[in-house]
């Protein structure tokens, strides 16, 4: 499985040519340093929650329009694809379906408490049992996974929280993800924050970009 991370909390994953792409929301293409066009087609798309930062169906559409992908959704989410005509897949909180050769798991993930009330609904998904994406949670217990997209910044988190979230769930590999709120001036502060604690547990933090991936 190959990891590549297109800006905020926009992940794809890559395994023998087929292309499974997580919250492509607005906050990874408001600067324009990407495109959708630029990252292609995928055959499946998932959605944490229904924040801009992770669905927005301008966005989706664009994706569409480059690959008819198969989009696994949770109820919430699928009141938004239904008014947009979006076909899609319903999906809940302990299903584990194996779509275009991917096998998909989903954890119920509670939302941080911040400035939304109420807080939307969160799905948490594990891919191929190895990748662990928690949308913008970081309360969760008993998730096995050898990597963890880990939310580091949030009106709705606190620091502290997001380290111990990684420490209870002790994975080969953290790659920081929700970080698009944080200016380039102040980006290798915040990392330095987590990569100290979490490497003493013998965790890898591992810094995406635009320009690495990450191969498992």
């Amino acid at each position: 499985m190959i990891i590549k991370k297109f800006l905020h909390s926009c992940i794809l994953l890559e395994e023998q040519g087929r292309r499974l792409l997580i919250d492509p929301g607005d906050m990874s293409f408001f600067e324009k340093k990407i495109s959708p066009e630029d990252i292609g087609g995928a055959d499946v798309i998932v959605f944490t929650h229904r924040h801009s930062d992770h669905l927005d169906l301008d966005i989706l559409k664009k994706f569409l329009s480059l690959k008819q992908a198969k989009i696994l959704a949770h109820e919430e989410i699928g009141k938004k694809l239904k008014e947009s005509d979006i076909p899609y897949t319903s999906i809940s909180a302990g299903e584990t379906k194996i779509v275009e050769g991917f096998t998909i798991e989903t954890i119920e993930a509670p939302h941080g408490h911040g400035l939304s009330v109420p807080s939307p609904y969160n799905l948490g998904f594990k891919i191929d049992n190895a990748f662990f994406h928690p949308g913008d949670c970081v309360s969760l217990e008993n998730i096995e996974t050898k990597v963890l997209a880990l939310p580091v910044m949030g009106s709705w988190m606190r620091f502290p929280e997001a380290v111990l979230f990684a420490k209870r769930v002790k994975p080969q590999y953290v790659i920081p993800i929700h970080d698009a709120l944080i200016g380039d001036v102040f980006i290798d502060r915040v990392y330095d924050y987590y990569r100290g604690p979490l490497e003493k547990d013998g965790i890898s933090f591992y810094q995406l970009g635009l320009d690495n991936s990450l191969e498992i």
